[in-house]
């Protein structure tokens, strides 16, 4: 795994795909996962869950909703990003937009792995999400099903995918 990596748009249901995704390859590697909400922290909250390991283990911090970091707690990760743990794996989420656009930017300057969660508008890419979402539970979709799930719950990406998990279980 990389050592930071970014989530970031305003789609909700991509984002959260995306960070079951990462922390299933976190629990593969027996790694410490710690998760913060951003709003909810205090300065030297993230100091501390970032602070090197006793027993040299593998370790994640997840810092969900980024955007709403309180201004005190931004220097604890402008610190972490310059130098990071190697053991350490830092997860951001952030909504989009331009609230927290300067930590963005400088997140962006030490080349995280940044997964996009772009709302999905055209047909195309909706059911492309439906086909990939039907091959990671294994199972295959003929192009007609697709397009039926999409025209029938096309507007709500949490519907689509609970439709999808609903049908690969039956």
């Amino acid at each position: 795994m990389d050592s930071i990596y970014l989530i970031l748009g305003p789609e909700s249901a991509l984002a959260e795909r995306a960070l079951t995704k990462l922390q299933a390859e976190l629990k593969d590697e027996k790694c410490e996962v710690t998760t913060l909400f951003a709003g909810d922290t205090t300065v030297g909250d993230i100091a501390d869950a970032l602070a090197p390991s006793l027993f040299s283990e593998r370790r994640a911090l997840i810092i969900r909703d980024l955007q709403d970091l309180p201004e005190d707690n931004r220097p604890e990760i402008m610190r972490y990003i310059e130098a990071p743990d190697h053991l350490t794996t830092l997860i951001f989420v952030h909504k989009g937009g331009v609230k927290g656009k300067a930590l963005i930017d400088a997140i962006k300057k030490v080349k995280p792995q940044i997964i996009a969660c772009e709302a999905l508008k055209k047909e195309a890419e909706k059911s492309e999400f439906v086909k990939t979402l039907f091959l990671d539970l294994g199972r295959k979709a003929s192009p007609a099903a697709v397009a039926a799930l999409v025209g029938a719950l096309g507007n709500d990406l949490r519907e689509l995918a609970g439709a999808v998990t609903q049908i690969s279980a039956d």
